[in-house]
């Protein structure tokens, strides 16, 4: 591979195949899958004469680094487990989700709308939600007010386009999480992360 593609492979849906023949979610559910288990991976490829991936599992109790384009940066090697609510009106979004927040060893539950999201916190009551702010009859900033009003301790994260971005930080606090589309296994383990240590 070019090093420009070999960069990006583990992408979610970064594909070199034509329109309709690939996800892009292969390379991407593997590195989820090494991360779950505590590990990373890496790709070697060079042009004409082959591709080598990597996978690190750990064998001792310490921290890892993830080496990304934007630096190295280092997690804990056991992340905590979490039980997401995922609130999305699109069913490949809302699939995408469960399998990246699975591979990192999370337990995903689903809702269609904003109105369905509200009702299920009430049964499964969920360490997280991750919303996306685009929905028919209650939009993401409608639902996270009324999480709020209910269960102000439950941390929200936004996942949603480049072109909502602006109209989300107008209507929401700076307790605002947005995870912008599109993304990769190490931003969303991030992010996740990060709602979970600013939890009031």
């Amino acid at each position: 591979m070019e090093p420009e593609i070999a960069a990006r492979a583990f992408d979610p849906f970064f594909t070199t195949k034509g329109p309709g023949k690939g996800t892009g979610l292969g390379l991407s559910q593997v590195f989820g899958i090494a991360r779950r288990a505590g590990g990373s991976a890496r790709i070697e490829s060079q042009v004409g004469i082959g591709t080598t991936v990597h996978l690190f599992l750990r064998c001792t109790e310490i921290d890892f680094r993830v080496v990304t384009n934007g630096g190295s940066k280092f997690y804990p090697v056991e992340p905590a487990r979490m039980t997401i609510l995922i609130v999305d009106d699109d069913p490949g979004v809302r699939q995408l989700l469960v399998n990246m927040t699975s591979a990192l060893g999370h337990t995903p539950t689903v809702a269609v709308d904003g109105a369905r999201g509200l009702v299920a916190v009430e049964q499964s009551q969920p360490d997280l939600v991750m919303v996306d702010f685009a929905m028919p009859g209650m939009n993401g900033a409608e639902f996270a007010k009324r999480l709020r009003d209910r269960h102000p301790r439950i941390p929200i994260v936004f996942v949603t386009g480049y072109a909502d971005t602006g109209m989300i930080e107008s209507v929401l606090d700076e307790r605002a999480l947005i995870l912008r589309k599109p993304f990769r296994s190490s931003e969303l383990r991030t992010i996740l992360a990060d709602a979970m240590r600013a939890r009031p």
